[in-house]
């Protein structure tokens, strides 16, 4: 079982988000709006994302060497001031050549197909965040800013979800909670959640090469 699978028992590298922990307001929302942030968000909604989606989501990230947080791309830049130095005052004098990852995700003037629909331009309204104040949403918004998030809360975060390969989606923890009834059984008509349902249902990645699962 999946160490954040007890939403109310939350493992100790996300305790510092959850709610039974008391957690200050977060103030750096600055790309709360961004194409990666609505991404998330559906992410962690009864939405879910496809797996295509999915993939350049979770892949948009990177670490920073100074205080080895790590960040989206979008936080990262804005942590760094553009790659030049870590911002924590812990290690500010800590220079560092530190690039932005080659990803397809990087330029939201052109957003991947996958990512298209969560692109300020094609939703100008922020998307509903039912679970903003949830572990898992907390630490994606951290995640999503300047701030950052540990190594092994972003790990956590990262895995803390679920495929339903009937309606071809990825959701959180969170969303999975949504998108299932009491007894587990999907409201898309698929199968009921259970210890085995990663083998039974295997992720539908479109493309040239193997699956990826």
């Amino acid at each position: 079982m999946h160490c954040a699978a007890d939403r109310d028992l939350p493992p100790r590298c996300l305790q510092r988000y959850h709610q039974a922990f008391l957690p200050k307001a977060f103030e750096h929302m600055e790309f709360d709006d961004s194409m990666i942030a609505q991404g998330m968000r559906t992410w962690n909604s009864e939405e879910g994302v496809s797996p295509e989606a999915w993939l350049l989501l979770s892949t948009a990230k990177t670490i920073c060497v100074g205080c080895r947080n790590i960040f989206s791309i979008d936080g990262f830049l804005a942590h760094t001031a553009g790659g030049d130095r870590c911002s924590n005052s812990m290690y500010e004098h800590s220079v560092f050549d530190a690039q932005v990852p080659l990803h397809p995700a990087a330029d939201s003037a052109k957003p991947p197909k996958a990512l298209r629909q969560y692109h300020p331009s094609a939703y100008p309204t922020s998307r509903e965040d039912y679970f903003c104040d949830s572990m898992i949403g907390r630490a994606l918004i951290e995640w999503n800013s300047r701030v950052g998030i540990p190594l092994d809360a972003w790990v956590t975060v990262s895995s803390a979800r679920v495929y339903c390969a009937t309606c071809n989606r990825v959701r959180s923890f969170d969303g999975d909670s949504l998108h299932r009834d009491a007894d587990g059984t999907p409201r898309c008509g698929g199968k009921r959640l259970g210890w085995d349902e990663g083998k039974e249902e295997r992720p539908v990645w479109k493309g040239k090469g193997p699956a990826i699962v």
